[in-house]
């Protein structure tokens, strides 16, 4: 023990930086899982954080031995370090403080950023600097980068298909309401089953002979069976509780509107809307036009040239301030829930 006295340092520091990390992958993955969710209003950010904290504990305990000995021992030829331990100690060690510092960063300026895509980089990138390119296991590292890019295609892909049968068939239906009431515990069966034989097989990867012995034999009656009873249970148990809701609330607001005397004003066309925004907009270039006039009058005793540039400058500033509002109205800032709502009303 105490020749490696003075190694001990990196196993303290080793947890530290993994809980840096872990608190990076959490605020990454976990937007990824409940950011649809939260958007369309189905669960409340609260709920999400309660939810994500059971769910990534139990994944992470109960199905992460997968990846971990991946990350551990596959991506590098750890047999090329076996006469200097300590730099594969070290490496390791650099690789997770430059990936928690990474995805710290990224998070805090909202870029995008994929955990794998950072510790994998980390550890080649290591690797290749203390051993060289044979110290890589291409073959490992080359399958990664090949589900970088076929996983979202595949996920694409089928998340495309299911939306458009959805849309074709339920949401533009003449009888979306009902439509969707049937359709829904479809999805729950499709959906659960998918989740539960995933989380089968990949537990059972933990135990190639359990793996062997059952495999699918016994994976894919249990998910067909869960995803089953989970269907049953929301059609005959919880449907009926969402459907006297909803109807109660429409009969409220179906009262409130006969007891209103004023009739409901209609949500503004296309057109109008086109009249609002040109409104804004000379609205917008007639306080320009007033700023500049202030502008001139407070500078008419300085140097032609240098008013000229000032003008320039606050055409410029102006030009990319108001390009960017637009950009971020229709990008990342759109309520999009709001605009829903307001096509639903038309």
């Amino acid at each position: 023990m105490a020749a490696l006295a003075q190694y001990h340092w990196m196993t303290i520091a080793g947890p530290i930086f993994g809980f840096w990390y872990a608190f990076g992958i959490g605020a990454n993955d976990c937007a990824n899982s409940f950011a649809t969710s939260v958007a369309a209003q189905s669960i409340s950010l609260k709920q999400a954080v309660m939810i994500a904290s059971v769910c990534e504990f139990l994944g992470a305990m109960l199905l992460g031995s997968s990846v971990t000995t991946t990350i551990r021992n596959k991506v590098v030829d750890v047999s090329q370090f076996a006469d200097e331990p300590e730099v594969l100690m070290y490496g390791m060690l650099c690789s997770l403080v430059t990936s928690a510092f990474i995805l710290h960063i990224s998070n805090y300026l909202y870029m995008p950023v994929s955990t794998t895509h950072t510790i994998v980089g980390a550890i080649v990138g290591f690797s290749l600097a203390a051993k060289g390119f044979s110290s890589v296991n291409w073959w490992v590292t080359g399958q990664i980068f090949l589900s970088w890019v076929a996983s979202p295609v595949i996920t694409g892909i089928a998340a495309f298909i299911a939306f458009w049968i959805i849309r074709r068939y339920v949401l533009r239906s003449h009888e979306p309401y009902r439509r969707a009431i049937l359709v829904y515990p479809i999805v729950i069966f499709v959906a659960v089953t998918c989740d539960i034989f995933f989380i089968l097989y990949k537990s059972g990867q933990n135990n190639p002979n359990a793996l062997q012995t059952y495999g699918v034999k016994l994976s894919l009656p249990v998910s067909i069976g869960a995803g089953l009873l989970c269907a049953l249970v929301f059609q005959f148990c919880i449907s009926p509780i969402i459907q006297k809701r909803i109807n109660r609330e429409s009969e409220d607001i179906e009262a409130q509107a006969a007891s209103d005397p004023k009739p409901p004003e209609a949500a503004p066309e296309s057109g109008e809307k086109g009249k609002e925004d040109v409104t804004s907009t000379v609205m917008d270039d007639d306080a320009e036009v007033q700023e500049e006039e202030i502008l001139a009058n407070d500078q008419d005793e300085e140097v032609p040239e240098v008013v000229s540039e000032r003008r320039m400058g606050q055409k410029a500033r102006k030009a990319a301030s108001k390009s960017f509002r637009r950009f971020a109205n229709y990008t990342y800032a759109r309520d999009v829930h709001a605009e829903a709502m307001e096509t639903r009303t038309r």
